[in-house]
């Protein structure tokens, strides 16, 4: 077994943090990138709103930076799509279609997540509690925490280890998936 896999396969023997808990190794990633990408500037930001345009398609996004919710609305040949989350409940409309509401255990599980992603939750950890760890061996070019938000489920986050920033995320179970990013475009594995 190489140095590398012999790492990946002990960082996989190790305790989970408990939900709310962060590892003190999570911790400093976690807050170099917070820095490295604004800092305190983030305190005063309640959330965000962005309009543009993917091909054909127009969007908009808000975010709420206090609580977990957002809602994206998708509009394609003049049909709109909204997809929202207030916290608590999934709302959807599409064309044509009474707006579908769900409590839905892995419909809100799934909201959780997105919004935690999509708000940098990571970057709230008295707002958002969340379980953090870093993993040890995945990537030399990289730092990965795992991470689960309260409710949600566990994903990583993949921070440049000479920029601190983020440069991916997975998208399945955390070091067992490939994953790719605009921003790097290639596969963990």
């Amino acid at each position: 077994m190489t140095p590398m896999a012999l790492a990946a396969a002990l960082s996989l023997l190790a305790p989970a943090a408990a939900l709310g808990q962060v590892s003190p190794d999570a911790a400093r990633v976690l807050a170099q990138a917070r820095s490295a990408s604004g800092g305190a500037a983030w305190d005063r930001l309640t959330g965000s709103w962005e309009r543009g345009t993917h091909g054909p398609v127009r969007y908009e996004t808000a975010l709420d930076f206090r609580r977990l919710a957002f809602r994206f609305e998708n509009t394609v040949a003049g049909q709109v799509r909204v997809h929202a989350f207030d916290g608590e409940q999934v709302w959807d409309a599409a064309p044509g279609q009474a707006p579908k509401v769900s409590r839905d255990p892995e419909a809100v599980r799934e909201a959780i997540t997105t919004a935690y992603v999509s708000n940098n939750g990571h970057f709230f950890p008295q707002r958002f509690p969340s379980r953090a760890v870093l993993r040890i061996g995945v990537d030399p070019a990289f730092d990965v925490v795992e991470i689960e938000p309260a409710g949600g489920r566990a994903f990583e986050l993949w921070f440049d280890r000479k920029t601190a920033l983020p440069r991916g995320s997975s998208t399945a179970a955390p070091s067992r998936s490939r994953w790719s990013s605009p921003t790097i475009g290639r596969s963990a594995r």
